[in-house]
């Protein structure tokens, strides 16, 4: 291993998803967002929205890719961290993956 190889910040470093259009939930590692909705009470665009946070995105990265205004995620995101009962959308991607190997656990 070169030795720039350890001066790597790899807390800047986000993991590669794909996209959430088209590619089956199962392969970005992350429950469907209908199971969302009945895990967390959550609406579908709620969902989808956390979906996103999960993978860390931004909320302009959100707002694009869903069409919708920066402020609208925003509103979306207060809500999914609310019923997810979290403080910080750091914390959504391990709340929900607990949830899926719960559920899978059943």
């Amino acid at each position: 291993m070169d030795s720039a190889d350890t001066n790597v910040n790899t807390s800047l470093l986000r993991p590669l998803e794909p996209l959430e259009v088209g590619i089956p939930a199962r392969s970005t590692g992350l429950p469907r967002p209908s199971e969302l909705v009945r895990w967390f009470d959550l609406t579908r665009r709620e969902a989808q929205v956390a979906r996103r946070l999960a993978i860390r995105r931004t909320n302009a990265e959100i707002a694009r890719e869903m069409h919708v205004s920066e402020h609208t995620v925003r509103r979306h995101t207060e809500r999914v961290l609310r019923k997810l009962r979290i403080s910080s959308r750091r914390e959504v991607y391990g709340v929900i993956t607990a949830a899926r190997e719960a559920n899978q656990a059943n």
